[in-house]
Parts: structure tokens; C-alpha cells; sequence
């Protein structure tokens, strides 16, 4: 049952979700005809990654620009945080503000104990489903852990998982993800 005024009060925040009782989280802008004006904000993207793979997520990010120009995202990773500042808190805050998670999955995602015991512990915790979204970026053997049972991006034309590491041509793996990610937002 959709409490109109509940959905309401989320749409003045400028929620992108709201939560209904005995519901899964629902998007606004599904509901936007019983509204008289969506608030319209750009998605907040936590960005979850190894340092090991700066250099695929960079690129990665680049092709996010086409979403950031139509202020359809804002992205958010480590490299943001500045000098002097609690890098523990400021990235709990982003985590915790974000509308969408996109763990961005190798090896040496997973052997690091940061994002292990904080950033994917807590996102699977806080975030509803549906707005943490697994990125393959190159190829480890994943089957058993928490993530695996999720649908990963990006696949082949073919529907089939393919890291991105592994595609012919990085740009169109890119460009899969964005495409993933524009049925999200």
C-alpha cells in the first residue's frame, strides 16, 4: 500500500528512495504522477575499489561523465578526501549518503580487510537491494563469497559475464556498465 503522504514528505528531502512499510524500497520517480513535481537530484554513486585498480576505475569514470553532464550522477570515491581529513568518517558519510554502490570487483578487492570488513559490510547492511550493483572488473574466482549470488555487470551481447579486463575493446565494456547503469537511475 503506497502511503501518499510518506511519499510526499521523501520527495521534499529529495530522496531518491522511499521506504514503505511491509514494501521493498521504492523509487520517487516511479511514482511521479501523484506527485505535482519530482525533486530532481543527481544519483550519489559510492564508489568501492581497490587501489590496485585506480587505473580501470579512472577510465571507467570517464565514461560516467556522459551521466554526471546530464546530472543524472554524482560520483563519489576515496580520492576525493582531502588533507587532514578522518578518511574513516569521511568515507563512512559517503557510504551512508550514497544512493547507489558499485563495487568495482577483482582480486584485490576482495583481499583487501578495509573494504571487506567496512565498505562491503556495510553497504550489503544499509544499502536496499537493487542499489549495490557488483562490477567484474578482472577475473578472480568469486563463487562462494557474498556478491556472487548478486547480477554482476558487464555481459556480452551474448548475456554472458565477461570482466572487463577480458573484453576485446575496454570502451565497449564501459559502455555496457553505463547502459546497466542508465536502467538503475
Amino acid at each position: 500500500f503506497l502511503n501518499y503522504h510518506e511519499l510526499l514528505e521523501a520527495n521534499k528531502r529529495r530522496n531518491v528512495f522511499v521506504s514503505m512499510e511491509n514494501t521493498a524500497p521504492l523509487r520517487i520517480h516511479d511514482y511521479s504522477a501523484f506527485l505535482d513535481k519530482v525533486a530532481v537530484r543527481p544519483l550519489k554513486v559510492f564508489v568501492s575499489y581497490s587501489h590496485h585498480d585506480t587505473d580501470i576505475v579512472n577510465r571507467l569514470a570517464v565514461h560516467l561523465a556522459t551521466l554526471k553532464r546530464q546530472q543524472r550522477i554524482e560520483v563519489w570515491t576515496d580520492q576525493a578526501i582531502l588533507p587532514g581529513e578522518q578518511w574513516d568518517d569521511v568515507i563512512k558519510d559517503n557510504l551512508n549518503n550514497a544512493d547507489l554502490v558499485l563495487l568495482m570487483l577483482s582480486a584485490d578487492f576482495v583481499n583487501s580487510t578495509y573494504i571487506w570488513e567496512k565498505e562491503l559490510a556495510a553497504a550489503l547492511e544499509i544499502k536496499p537491494e537493487g542499489s549495490v550493483v557488483p562490477i567484474y572488473l578482472r577475473p578472480f574466482a568469486f563463487e562462494g563469497l557474498v556478491f556472487a549470488s548478486m547480477e554482476m555487470v558487464p555481459k556480452t551481447p551474448e548475456e554472458k559475464l565477461l570482466a572487463v579486463s577480458n573484453w576485446e575493446d575496454f570502451d565497449s565494456a564501459c559502455r555496457q556498465i553505463v547502459r546497466d547503469l542508465e536502467h538503475l537511475i
